[in-house]
């Protein structure tokens, strides 16, 4: 008897689900039968088609079954109308869209699977909470009324209903947080609904694309749309747009952040500074000859102490104990700071190479050196200016570096060759400061000739001259979007230039000494000017378009004095300034 009960239970539970499953005959428990024809129509066929020939699972939901259990219907609905009820505004008013069609939707599919007690149930629960929509109450009414697989195809309000797919509009931002929750709850009955069922279309400025392909038909309209909720956020309108747009562009950019580091107790103070491109090291080149190094991180600073001190001479018999005691130990007579000797004269300039290991230096003894950061030591020495080397630049894209000199040139080099690869010949007088262009293939000079010349790399020619400086010029930059040159010098003035018109588009004047440092900001809309009247100015070039390159023919532009901000700095002279990644600008002098 108990076998036999056993077995009577797992045949029931067996006839159930074929039964759910819509076999004709729940008996036959070992084949399964053709669905009959009416569940069966040609746009299902061709899905079913399209589900066996994916090749890809990205889209197996809106692909798979929508039959269920009524339980579990019920409780993931339950479980949506709780998030909606929940949610703030105006996120509730949106969502409350999705109720009434999945409500709908749910109802038809449990009386298509031939589940009518749980349908009527689920219907005599939920409905109540439309019977205020003057929209839905027709299609309610004729719910009422349905019971049957047959009355499906026979009332034509329901089989419109089943045909297309219900309308609904959400903002993008909530139809994200919408689906991020269907799919993180376990609730991908309902996500069906809303894949396969509903036409889902997303608000945006000027363009409303819908979010769901499947079908081609129509969005449904008329009784069965529910409008959007009055209280809904309005559409962003392009002329809205196009005035916060005039704002953003009207408006001066925010002010950076300044770092400022500054070299004391130094004999002298620095003759040049500058900072590795990872903003790690801190580097000094001072008239004495020598190169010192700061790291501005813990652990930054390399350190170049052998495993042993010279003093000690490493035996057979040394025990293991003591070598591993003495190994990273640092003498007691070596300082924090690094400092690099083999000039034999003033250091006037360095640059770092762009994979920050190498560091080069240009000095007064006619020499430019490379120097490892591994190791603190001098790799190589490149010889060919015949008077003081007194400014280097490396390239941004390759290991190419430039270096100028009081003997009115300026050479190229390569990093792995000892030896020049050009010579720019043009200037009358010292060439003071020397500057790669952000695409490498160009190289600005400024001199004491009072003029800045831009020349090809390939060609070694000049292609601009730019002479409407009063004094020598002693710092140059390039923006980074590549369009433009900022000089500056012993006129304390600051010049923007305009490469393609090969003209002044901006003049500012806002130092009462020398200008030694230029940079631009990542976005080329600032340039920081520093030097020494112990000022760092920040000024506006985002305007240029607007305003000063307005008319080509234009001879002159007029000289602005105010800046964006400035900043004193008691009594440090700038020497250095760059703009991080993170917008920051980092200053150092003495």
């Amino acid at each position: 008897m108990i076998k036999t009960s056993r077995n009577e239970m797992i045949m029931t539970t067996v006839n159930h689900y074929l039964r759910r499953r819509q076999y004709l005959d729940a008996g036959d428990v070992g084949q399964q039968k053709k669905p009959r024809l009416d569940a069966c129509s040609i746009q299902d066929m061709a899905l079913s088609y399209a589900v066996a020939n994916c090749s890809s699972t990205g889209q197996t939901v809106s692909f798979s079954s929508l039959s269920g259990d009524a339980a579990l219907w019920d409780q993931q609905y339950c479980r949506i109308r709780t998030f909606i009820a929940d949610s703030a505004e105006p996120l509730r008013s949106e969502l409350s869209q999705i109720l009434f069609p999945s409500f709908v939707r749910i109802f038809l599919e449990l009386i298509a699977g031939d589940q009518k007690i749980s349908a009527q149930r689920f219907f005599a629960k939920h409905h109540s909470m439309f019977s205020d929509v003057e929209e839905a109450k027709q299609l309610i009414a004729s719910l009422e009324v349905v019971s049957t697989r047959d009355d499906l195809t026979s009332n034509k309000i329901i089989s419109e209903f089943r045909e297309r797919k219900y309308s609904v509009t959400l903002s993008e931002n909530h139809l994200l947080d919408f689906l991020n929750y269907l799919k993180g709850d376990d609730n991908l009955m309902m996500l069906q609904i809303l894949t396969q069922h509903l036409d889902v279309s997303v608000k945006g400025p000027d363009i409303v694309e819908s979010v769901v392909e499947d079908e081609p038909d129509e969005p449904h309209s008329g009784v069965l749309k529910e409008a959007p909720p009055e209280n809904a956020p309005a559409d962003v309108t392009t002329e809205s747009l196009q005035r916060i747009i005039r704002k953003l562009k009207d408006d001066p950019p925010p002010l950076p952040s300044i770092h400022l580091y500054l070299v004391i107790n130094a004999h002298k103070g620095p003759s040049c500074i500058t900072m590795s491109p990872d903003e790690q090291l801190l580097c000094a080149g001072f008239e004495d000859s020598r190169i010192q190094l700061w790291g501005l991180a813990p652990g930054a600073r390399p350190d170049p102490v052998p495993v042993f001190g010279v003093s000690h001479l490493r035996l057979a018999n040394d025990h293991p104990e003591d070598i591993e005691a003495r190994i990273g130990q640092r003498p007691s007579n070596v300082s924090d700071d690094i400092v690099l000797r083999a000039h034999s004269d003033a250091v006037y300039g360095l640059s770092f190479l762009t994979d920050h290991r190498y560091l080069l230096s240009a000095s007064t003894d006619k020499t430019v050196r490379l120097w490892d950061m591994k190791t603190c030591s001098n790799v190589v020495c490149y010889r060919g200016h015949n008077y003081p080397v007194v400014s280097v630049d490396s390239s941004p894209v390759s290991s190419f570096f430039a270096s100028s000199s009081f003997d009115q040139t300026c050479l190229l080099w390569h990093s792995a060759r000892n030896y020049p690869l050009r010579t720019f010949i043009g200037h009358t007088r010292t060439v003071n400061c020397v500057k790669f262009h952000p695409n490498g293939n160009y190289l600005a000079t400024g001199s004491s000739d009072m003029s800045i010349r831009l020349w090809d790399l390939q060609t070694a020619q000049s292609k601009r001259v730019f002479s409407e400086h009063k004094g020598m010029v002693m710092a140059l930059a390039f923006s980074p979007n590549g369009k433009y040159l900022a000089s500056a010098g012993e006129d304390n003035h600051v010049k923007v230039w305009d490469l393609t018109m090969g003209r002044v588009v901006r003049d500012f004047k806002g130092h009462t000494e020398m200008v030694y440092s230029l940079a631009f900001s990542p976005c080329s809309s600032l340039i920081a000017s520093g030097g020494h009247d112990n000022i760092i100015n920040i000024w506006d070039v985002d305007k240029i378009t607007s305003g000063s390159c307005a008319s080509s023919d234009a001879t002159s532009v007029p000289v602005e004095s105010t800046p964006l901000g400035s900043y004193p700095t008691k009594s440090v002279s700038v020497y250095y300034l760059n703009f991080s990644k993170r917008n920051f600008l980092q200053a150092a002098g003495s």
